[in-house]
């Protein structure tokens, strides 16, 4: 975290990092401290949402064994995870746009101890329904809430290295998250995988308290002395359901409203296939290819890995000093990605020819990540919590789509008609990325980050 982010600005009370003096360059390095802290609490609070969501999926075969129904049935559960996780951040986004990101995200927290801790004590396929209900608010809250906060918070080129480093912190929870829950399970169970996951969200909670600045300059929405969740339901009781999406208005009217609208369906398609393939990857192991496990923890740090090496390359590339026009990489990265998933689960390989065509599909979906929150960051309209949570509850309905339908394909025709799903609508993000640019939106890379360096409007 060199570079740029050691001279990044704080924006709420603490003074600019300056370089001169020998004392302004040991407050630089004070600032510099300080931010990191506050950068490296933000990506573990970003890892632990997305690793609540995929925790499921390594243990579907040991988890429908025990339960005694089908793979594709269970299935549904991640699915019906992110269809509530896409419910739940149309309210998200306003609220952590009025009454600040730190509250919203000890909630998404707090919510996460509940669903692992359901998990853990279920006996039954119809308690995981309460799983649902956790992991559907840790999905809707932690990922877009979390770089809306780095997008806020730090600056010019120190704001673009951020969001790159919460977007590979994503793929961390693949390379070492996956792996210890799988060791865990192979020792003690898949039960206490999730004891484990409740553990350390109840960490993240206690680290996201005390390393973040209290959210007392959005408090002006609120009466003076509400907190925390009290916040959260009392702006429902005030405003009801139609005022709190009264901040997305602009991102139906606003000038360049379709081209954010255009990127967050791409977004929706693209997390359709990546789930339709991410949600039956271990059964597919399992079933195809004989993995213990183990094995299966080592495949989804290899995956892991690719989104993170995606995550950081495409970070490197986007600079003031111009490129290629990002809507065209943004598009390419979508048809890519999806012929990659497709054909892993389709073309007749030993597990040693599948691993590296999943692990590159990785690497471009990675990248398309980080692509996705810059231009959202760059082009929207309205708040920039509002949109980048709707771009989240999207991306949820995608997953929710890509892993129900996953389900049934696989109950009815196996794994190639899963490829054949997970191709198509990779083709069709494709499509709809390069369909819905604009001449705004048509700019070169390096115009995109720029962009990124001027204040993002906020809602009221």
């Amino acid at each position: 975290m060199g570079g740029p982010l050691r001279r990044a600005v704080y924006r709420h009370g603490h003074p600019a990092a300056t370089r001169g003096t020998s004392g302004r360059r040991k407050r630089a390095s004070g600032l510099w401290r300080y931010d990191a802290r506050v950068l490296a609490v933000l990506c573990v609070a970003a890892f632990l949402g997305i690793l609540s969501t995929i925790a499921v999926g390594p243990f579907l075969p040991a988890m429908a064994a025990e339960f005694g129904v089908p793979v594709g049935v269970l299935g549904q559960v991640p699915a019906g995870t992110m269809l509530l996780g896409a419910a739940l951040g149309l309210a998200i986004g306003p609220l952590a746009d009025r009454y600040g990101e730190r509250r919203v995200l000890l909630t998404g927290a707090a919510a996460v101890v509940a669903g692992a801790c359901a998990t853990a004590a279920a006996v039954a396929p119809a308690m995981l329904v309460i799983t649902a209900l956790g992991s559907g608010l840790a999905r809707a809250t932690l990922l877009p809430v979390t770089l809306s906060a780095v997008s806020g918070r730090f600056d010019g080129a120190a704001q673009r290295q951020a969001v790159g480093m919460v977007s590979a912190s994503v793929s961390v929870s693949a390379i070492g998250g996956v792996p210890v829950l799988t060791a865990i399970a192979a020792a003690y169970g898949w039960r206490a995988s999730f004891v484990a996951i409740a553990a350390a969200a109840a960490a993240v909670m206690v680290l996201l308290r005390v390393v973040l600045p209290p959210d007392a300059d959005r408090a002006r929405a609120g009466a003076a002395g509400e907190r925390g969740s009290r916040a959260l339901a009392g702006s429902w009781r005030a405003q009801g359901a139609i005022g709190m999406l009264r901040p997305y208005a602009p991102l139906l009217r606003a000038p360049g409203a379709r081209s954010v609208q255009g990127v967050i369906l791409a977004a929706t398609l693209r997390n359709c296939t990546a789930w339709g393939f991410l949600t039956y990857l271990g059964a597919f192991l399992v079933q195809v290819h004989r993995f213990g496990p183990q094995e299966i923890g080592w495949a989804f740090l290899a995956s892991g890995a690719g989104h993170f090496s995606g995550s950081l390359l495409i970070g490197g590339r986007i600079s003031p000093a111009g490129g290629p026009p990002l809507r065209a990489v943004f598009a390419v990265l979508h048809l890519v990605s999806g012929a990659l998933f497709g054909a892993a689960f389709v073309l007749p390989l030993p597990a040693l020819g599948v691993i590296p065509i999943f692990v590159a599909a990785a690497c471009v979906t990675g990248a398309a990540d980080v692509v996705t929150t810059r231009l959202l960051i760059a082009e929207t309209p309205a708040g920039r919590a509002t949109t980048l949570t709707l771009n989240g509850s999207g991306s949820s309905l995608g997953g929710a789509i890509g892993g129900s339908l996953g389900g049934v394909l696989l109950s009815l025709a196996g794994f190639g008609a899963v490829g054949a799903m997970v191709f198509t609508t990779g083709v069709a993000a494709g499509i709809v990325a390069w369909l819905s640019r604009t001449r705004a939106a048509s700019a070169p890379l390096g115009d995109a980050a720029q962009a990124l360096e001027r204040p993002v409007p906020q809602t009221a």
